[in-house]
């Protein structure tokens, strides 16, 4: 669903200050958004994306499952 300008400079930055906390909060688990999940974001940020279509846009199995990480192989990761 394609929204651009359609949300206010509040809104925007709202997007923005959710999508840093969620950027903060990966990489502080050891772990970096792919390009395409920041392209993604960016898009949420400038109103192309609604919510839904942001949040929905990948499917379960796209996902990497992170709860059988060891704290271990985070840290790898992360090097």
């Amino acid at each position: 669903m394609k929204l651009r300008n359609t949300i206010t400079d509040e809104e925007r930055k709202r997007r923005q200050e959710a999508v840093d906390y969620a950027r903060a909060s990966t990489e502080l688990s050891g772990y970096s958004l792919s390009t395409e999940d920041d392209a993604r974001a960016q898009a949420f940020v400038s109103g192309d994306l609604s919510l839904s279509d942001f949040v929905s846009s990948r499917a379960p199995s796209q996902l990497e499952d992170v709860s059988r990480v060891s704290p271990d192989a985070a840290t790898e990761r992360s090097l």
